[in-house]
């Protein structure tokens, strides 16, 4: 009895000594909330994200099944004239405009974010840029793009979540074409409810003067990809390109890993 206590308690400090230093390698807040779901997946093995029931598989991020489900987005046939490039006006000008996936109501991509926002796996959001960076790596190269650039999340939702999924999305991205991330030029200075649901009015009301420009540092003339993990009417990502249009000569791209469909 006394043996098997004493083998859970050293077990149990080895994971608490690998999480804590794993955070400060990642220079992430540690919280409580944070804590329990990380020594989840030390309990329970990952699955795939798509369907939460099969084992994941160890080459790709996504079961065997839920690969053969998903359904990619046609917007990279035609990257500078397609359903998303139509979100944004005159006013909000932009380069190109691509997604990953096509992402219907209770899809496996749908679960697959859910997962990825909340309940705590940000390599997922990793998973997800590298998948992006090999579908779209004829796109990077030809469109000359300097530097990635996640939509930021308020200071408070970042500390409840842990991380930005925009980010983890950029950092898959960035470890496979080299691009490099920049997560000092825009910031989120307004604290917005979740968007869902909301009228697409309602939500580019919302979107005004939520975030603010930081840093153009290294960013006049340079070519720029917006990233967010969905995008629906475009209200975030005008949000952003508003302050982005202040930068002398710059070019902006968005993408995401989601477009719901039509």
């Amino acid at each position: 009895m006394f043996m098997g206590t004493f083998i859970f308690s050293l077990l149990l400090n080895l994971c608490l000594s690998s999480y804590v230093t794993y955070r400060l390698a990642q220079k992430e807040r540690m919280n409580f909330t944070t804590l329990l779901k990380d020594l989840r997946h030390v309990v329970f093995p990952m699955v795939c994200p798509g369907c939460a029931r099969y084992p994941q598989a160890q080459s790709t991020l996504f079961c065997k099944k839920c690969q053969d489900e998903l359904s990619y987005s046609h917007t990279g046939l035609v990257p500078t004239k397609n359903r998303m490039v139509s979100l944004f006006d005159d006013q909000y000008a932009i380069e190109h405009a691509v997604a990953l996936y096509a992402m219907d109501t209770d899809s496996r991509i749908e679960h697959c974010i859910r997962e990825l926002k909340y309940n705590h796996r940000p390599e997922i959001g990793v998973g997800l840029g590298q998948l992006f960076a090999q579908r779209y790596q004829d796109f990077l190269r030809k469109t000359n793009i300097d530097c990635l650039i996640p939509v930021p999340l308020h200071k408070e939702k970042f500390i409840f979540r842990g991380y930005n999924q925009s980010n983890e999305i950029c950092k898959g991205i960035s470890s496979l074409t080299g691009i490099p991330v920049s997560t000092d030029t825009i910031a989120r200075t307004k604290k917005t409810k979740t968007q869902t649901g909301k009228s697409k009015s309602h939500r580019l009301l919302s979107m005004n003067q939520a975030f603010k420009l930081k840093s153009e540092k290294g960013l006049t003339g340079a070519h720029i990809l917006l990233i967010d993990d969905v995008i629906t009417t475009g209200a975030t990502l005008k949000g952003c390109i508003g302050v982005l249009q202040n930068i002398e000569n710059i070019k902006i791209s968005v993408a995401c890993i989601a477009l719901p469909v039509e």
